[in-house]
Formats: structure tokens, sequence, C-alpha cells
């Protein structure tokens, strides 16, 4: 059923090259945890095999008491096209989450609509419990955000599509920031601890992406293409002892002790400390002044931190190259085909308070304006889930 994009679907440049090491992803169900039923829908929807269902759902309860589940997954063949099937056995299943494909993904693709089911049916019971609790426990109906862009009921919120339902939200308020600028073509970024998220607005709309993928599994459920294509303000800089080259994340410094000049005990080098070093970041006016950065903590680091926060090296080794990522990383929007000749002015606008010299620096390295960096863009995120709301 998979492609043979499988085996590079989710990797990094760097794993794609490396032939002998690629893999199939590990399958998501537990093996043996299958029932298969006995039924035939045909591409038109036309019923051609009736489905027993008193049968089909006896073998799923006893299923369900062998391996002990509390989430059970139901993607039939062409289910998209009529899912009276799907929808009779998701009544007649007993006490536990239903993910049925008809309903989370219903579209062609066999491989990429099962996975986003089973997907769904991974977060589903911890999300319909906690959406639940809380509903209860407000005076006025609960809408949840969904990576779509959209907005639904907390009873009708697909699982799945509250991740990264959040800068979903940001791009929302981006192209709506933008549309007051008068600006059609906008490059939205985002950096946080971990990861420099990057979305795009042309001709005034979020671009949407039909599929996604996690690990190495793709799915296909319509969201908006915001995509983690570089690493993070608390990303740690380090060698790489086999090739003795630069490499930065995937780990982090997180938020406690963070990055060196935190003052906090961090004894790793990271994107943030290099931005101090070179003064991308100034060290006495972080968050106006509130929270002034040890520079000299970035500094007078262990050998890997001087080697990557050194500025009389050609700047700053970690910071060139997470800049490197920044402007043409591994999924890079700004680099597909589809919407380069579409947007030749892109616009960037960041999104939250983190990040100023790797939004400048993606300026000039895709050949944009300065961009914009509106003072109330903490609140971007919100303003695009307001906007859902009206």
């Amino acid at each position: 059923m998979m492609r043979g994009a499988g085996r590079v679907a989710g990797r990094s440049i760097e794993g794609v090259f490396s032939v002998h090491d690629s893999r199939l992803p590990a399958p998501l169900i537990v093996p043996g945890a299958v029932v298969e039923v006995q039924e035939r829908v045909d591409a038109s929807g036309k019923v051609v095999a009736e489905m027993d269902t008193d049968a089909a759902v006896g073998r799923i309860t006893r299923m369900i008491a062998e391996y002990q589940l509390d989430s059970v997954a139901v993607a039939l063949l062409w289910s998209f096209a009529n899912p009276a099937h799907e929808k009779a056995l998701a009544q007649a299943i007993p006490e536990v989450f239903v993910s049925r494909s008809s309903e989370v993904s219903p579209r062609l693709g066999e491989y990429e609509r099962t996975v986003a089911t089973v997907l769904n049916g991974y977060v589903g019971p911890a999300s319909s419990r906690y959406l639940s609790e809380l509903e209860s426990r407000l005076a006025t109906p609960l809408l949840v955000m969904q990576s779509s862009g959209g907005v639904l009921p907390a009873s009708a919120a697909t699982p799945l599509g509250t991740i990264n339902s959040g800068p979903a939200g940001g791009l929302i308020g981006v192209a709506s920031l933008a549309g007051a600028y008068g600006h059609d073509h906008v490059v939205g970024t985002d950096m946080g601890g971990t990861s420099f998220d990057l979305g795009l607005v042309i001709d005034g709309k979020p671009v949407v992406a039909e599929q996604n993928v996690i690990d190495q599994y793709t799915y296909r459920l319509p969201n908006l293409d915001v995509r983690s294509i570089a690493a993070g303000g608390g990303s740690i800089a380090w060698f790489d002892e086999a090739t003795g080259g630069l490499r930065v994340g995937p780990a982090s410094a997180g938020s406690e002790p963070g990055p060196a000049c935190y003052g906090r005990g961090g004894a790793e080098p990271t994107v943030t400390d290099a931005d101090v070093v070179l003064g991308l970041v100034r060290a006495d006016t972080f968050l106006d002044g509130r929270m002034p950065l040890d520079r000299d903590a970035a500094v007078t680091r262990r050998r890997p931190a001087r080697r990557a926060a050194r500025p009389d090296r050609r700047g700053d080794r970690g910071g060139h190259f997470a800049d490197q990522q920044h402007a043409g990383g591994d999924g890079d929007p700004t680099a597909d085909a589809r919407t380069r000749p579409r947007s030749p002015r892109l616009r960037p606008v960041r999104v939250r308070r983190r990040g100023p010299g790797a939004r400048l620096r993606v300026c000039r390295r895709i050949r944009g304006p300065r961009g914009r960096d509106p003072a109330w863009q903490r609140r971007i995120h919100a303003l695009g889930v307001r906007h859902r709301f009206r």
C-alpha cells in the first residue's frame, strides 16, 4: 500500500541519502490487533457485498478484550464514497473510542486515509475526555480550532485535526494582519524553543496542504501548510563525532535551564546564545529590558560552545548554520515550485517575539522585503482563532 516515498518521508536530507539506513516506518498497529470485515463497496459507492454487522462486531469485541484496547480505527475500502458500513460498525462497537476513516479523512488514498484514522484513534480518547470535561465547566458552547484553519464544536472536532492547530491560528492571524497592511504575499514565521515554523499567504489566502507527515507516517487531512523547517532558539549546537560537521538540534535546552545566556545554569550552546554573541539579539533589551541576557555566559562555555559561538570565525558558525536551514530547510515552502512563480514578493511577518535575527536573515536569503514585527505579535495566534469565531 505504501509507495516508495514512505522510506524517506519525514526524514532529513542526510537520512534520505543514507540509503543503507533507510527503513519502512514501523507498523502503527500492534501485530495481530487487526480484524478483517467481510463487505465490499465499489468506487461509485454501490454496495457489492453486504456486511454481517453482528459477526463483525463480535470479532472486534473479542479483539478489544484480548488486547485491552480503548480505541478502534475503522477503515473500509471506498468508505468515503458510501460510509454506511463504517457508521454501522461505529454505532455497534461498545465502550471504546471509534475513529472511522469516512469521518476523519473522507478522500482517496487508502494508505494515507488509514494512517490518518489510526493516528486519530491514538489521540482520540485523551482528547475527547479533555474536551468533554472542559466543556462541562464552561457556560458557553466550546469551539475547537482545527489545523485546517476552521473551528468546530467540541463534539464534532477531529482529535487529529487539533495537531498544529495553534500555528494554523497564527497563519490565519498573519493573513488578517497582512490584509490590513495591504499585502497579498506573505511569509509567516514562528520561532519557538525547538523549531522554526513557516507558512505562506498567497493572494491573500493561507496555503493549504492536502497531506502531512508525522515521523515517517504520511496521512491525508487538509491543513494549513505550516512546516517546521529548521532549529529553534533553544536548539543545541554540537559537532558530529563521525564527520566533524556542525549540527543544530534536535536536542533542546528547553525553558529550564534554557540557553546559557539566560543565566539559569544552562551549559549547552544554543541558537539563542549564538544570536546574542553576534548582536542579533540585544542582551540589554531582551523582553523590553525585563530579562537582561548574559553575553559572557554565551561565550565562555565548553569548547564546542566557543567554536559554535565565536564571532571571529566568519561570524557565528552555529547561527550561520541555523540560518541556512531557516532560509532553505527541508520542506521549505518558499522553495516550492508551486508557490514560487505566484509569489515574487514574499513579505515575512513574525508570529512570536522570539527569533528576530532569524526573520531578518530569512528576508535577505529569500530576497524579500524587510517584513514586520507587530507589537502585539504574541496575540496573533489568538487573533487567528478569534477571526474564525466571527
